[in-house]
């Protein structure tokens, strides 16, 4: 399957891009106290654009890991499991707080495990704040290759328990296992988190779904690393659940090889990407299903796994996957970031950078396919990026379906999304620089060249090839029209080149293109109604100084409106005692200078038995007689008794530090006010405190 791209450019780059500006005076202005900038809602424009006013709903992540026996596999002479875990704990540690991420894994065996196999949730999904994050990071990263390793590879199983945890349903596989994040477990590092997925680790409990919000959408990330053995019994209980929820099992998907073909792992991907997974939110929240199969089998069973999992992403409406656990796992975060960039575009609030790849948009001759495309500006100009794009249609011979293929052969269709991929080429898309004059933020995938164009309206394309083609100059450049009217009008037959679009043509007026000057009147984005009361009781419980001084927020939130204040209560000021941030103070053994530097010597070390001290922490150093060698410094750690810094002034040799000391203090502060009657979680001002970095407004 190929495009001819040198013939179809041939015929493309003689096509032109016509834009036409549209000035509008506004002259009509009311008279009012309160006036809009003018944005012309209601415009046809605006099903494209983004509304500034609506946040992105984050996307719920559930990560599946392959826990079993099957991440020992020894490939290129180490076990699988040594680069996966390190390309996790890389992409974890640097995922944004626009995530919800959790991490699901294959149950164990032993002391504090039930026999119920399927998943269990090891890390429940929650926003990726940097607790969440770094504590999720830290339970990837403490993962140990046998202290871990799950039991049976039950994949459908696992599916099972992924849909009843997003539908908030009961825990059929979670339940009474040590490492299940549940409300009370000890033993497991999320317990402090709070919004565990199950309230307890008893038989029977409901899970909370992390589906809080019909808006966002939710994923698996199924990470393979082998093949699945489950026996018929588990497929049984698998198919029987399904079954109960509507779903037809009497002709499961048909994939080929046929060795997986028993397995329901992609019936259940089918049914929760179309199903309305909870009922309890408004709309139809579905789960959408990716894999990433880790050195793919080509011998055995192998290619039946593969085939199970590329049916599997297609059902689930994801992607999948074939990577290499080698260079580091370099390929396994490579995949990861693209699910994840992906996943971040499907709930993201923006412009429009391409129309949807639907039938309305797209025209075809054989297996070529033609995508013309343009983008809204995001100021809601006239003038927009438009671009003509070809691809070619691809056909998976596992899922014997046709797809929308870019230049190489990729999956160019996100089917969740309806747009293209980020990181596909178009045909006549080819490497340039042309971009490096733009931020790199706006360059996607491809950076400063046309390819990968990916989404981009404006790069590689038609768009790519005129531009290159008249670099220079756009004199030789051809654009026509057809015209009505004027000295030469167009009738059926006549040559485009009777008609073009310049200024000798006639017939192209302002009237025609109903350019002018239009007032627009009555415009107001305000309305404006009087009120005769107004009532704002706040309870205010932080006060300032001991001079007096109320602190008052969230009174007035719109900077035109005033209100009078007619009544204003305070309660008296508390009087602080006593303020500390529980220093620990230690004494020198010695301290100077040292021979670092010229004649201006800046480095003093310090000998302080059993500091305790680590590198590059903050100390504090007061009562030495030559004051440059006092202050606040990062140190440098030489050894359990030693330590350098360097301060800003020249430093004089063998200081008196009798009554030196060095401190070093914590974030949490304990303040005395003796009868106070603020309550956990209240807001308190401090103020008047010498050093002033004790003031502030805390809760």
């Amino acid at each position: 399957m190929k495009l001819f791209p040198s013939r179809l450019f041939n015929l493309t780059a003689k096509f032109g891009i016509m834009s036409v500006a549209l000035v509008v005076f506004v002259s009509g202005l009311l008279n009012q106290p309160v006036q809009a900038a003018f944005d012309p809602v209601n415009d046809d424009t605006d099903i494209f654009l983004a509304n500034p006013n609506l946040p992105a709903n984050r996307p719920n992540v559930l990560l599946l890991l392959d826990n079993t026996a099957n991440w020992s596999r020894n490939v290129g002479g180490q076990a699988i499991f040594i680069n996966e875990k390190d390309a996790l704990v890389d992409v974890v540690s640097n995922l944004g707080d626009e995530f919800n991420i959790g991490l699901g894994m294959f149950p164990e065996t032993g002391s504090g495990w039930n026999n119920v196999d399927g998943m269990y949730v090891r890390f429940g999904i929650r926003q990726m704040t940097e607790t969440n994050r770094n504590a999720l990071a830290s339970v990837v990263g403490g993962l140990d290759q046998n202290g871990d390793k799950g039991n049976n590879n039950t994949v459908s199983l696992a599916m099972l328990e992924a849909y009843r945890y997003y539908a908030g349903k009961a825990t059929r596989s979670s339940h009474s296992k040590i490492k299940t994040d549940f409300a009370g477990n000890a033993g497991n590092p999320a317990n402090a988190l709070g919004e565990h997925p199950l309230n307890s680790g008893a038989a029977g409990t409901l899970f909370n779904s992390p589906i809080t919000d019909s808006c966002a959408q939710n994923f698996i990330i199924y990470i393979s690393n082998g093949g699945a053995n489950e026996n018929a019994s588990a497929l049984s209980v698998s198919e029987s659940e399904l079954s109960s929820l509507g779903y037809n099992t009497n002709t499961p998907i048909a994939i080929s090889p046929n060795g997986q073909q028993g397995n329901w792992m992609d019936e259940w991907a089918d049914y929760m990407a179309n199903a309305d997974i909870n009922g309890a939110e408004d709309g139809s929240p579905h789960v959408y299903t990716y894999v990433i199969e880790v050195d793919p089998g080509t011998t055995g069973q192998g290619p039946s796994m593969t085939a199970l999992l590329q049916s599997t992403a297609n059902k689930g409406k994801g992607k999948y996957f074939a990577v290499s656990s080698a260079n580091a796992g370099q390929g396994i975060t490579n995949a990861l970031n693209e699910i994840f960039k992906e996943i971040q575009a499907v709930n993201s609030v923006f412009a429009s950078t391409t129309l949807p790849v639907s039938v309305n948009v797209r025209g075809t001759n054989l297996n070529q396919v033609y995508i013309g495309v343009f983008r809204p500006d995001e100021t809601k100009s006239p003038r927009w990026f438009g671009n003509l794009k070809a691809y070619q249609l691809g056909f998976n011979t596992t899922t014997s379906t046709l797809f929308l293929a870019d230049k190489f052969g990729q999956s160019a269709e996100n089917v969740t999304t309806g747009f293209i991929n980020p990181n596909v080429t178009s045909f006549w898309s080819v490497n340039s620089s042309f971009w490096g004059y733009r931020p790199a933020e706006q360059n996607g995938a491809g950076g400063v060249s046309d390819a990968p164009d990916g989404d981009l309206v404006e790069k590689g394309g038609a768009a790519q090839q005129l531009r290159q083609e008249y670099a220079s100059s756009q004199a030789l450049r051809k654009l026509y029209t057809c015209t009505e009217g004027g000295s030469n009008p167009c009738t059926s037959n006549d040559p485009l080149s009777d008609t073009p679009f310049d200024t000798t043509n006639d017939a192209i007026t302002d009237a025609n293109l109903a350019l002018g000057t239009n007032p627009v009147i009555s415009l107001t984005a305000l309305d404006e109604l009087p009120f005769t009361s107004l009532t704002d009781a706040h309870t205010v419980t932080s006060l300032t100084t001991a001079l007096g001084g109320v602190l008052i927020t969230n009174l007035v939130t719109d900077a035109s409106a005033l209100i009078d204040i007619t009544t204003l209560s305070t309660s008296t000021n508390d009087l602080i005692d006593a303020i500390s941030n529980n220093p620990t103070i230690k004494s020198f053994n010695s301290l100077n200078r040292t021979s670092a530097g010229g004649s201006c010597k800046q480095q003093a070390q310090a000998v302080v038995n059993n500091h305790g001290f680590s590198n590059n922490q903050v100390v504090h150093i007061s009562g030495v007689s030559d004051d440059g060698y006092n202050g606040t410094y990062n140190i440098s750690v030489s050894d359990a008794n030693t330590f350098t810094y360097t301060s800003p002034s020249c430093l004089n040799n063998n200081p008196t530090i009798a009554s030196a000391q060095v401190a070093i203090t914590t974030t949490l502060v304990t303040v005395t006010v003796p009868g106070h009657s603020f309550n956990p979680g209240e807001q308190i001002t401090i103020s008047g405190i010498t050093p002033d970095s004790f003031d502030g407004t805390y809760n």
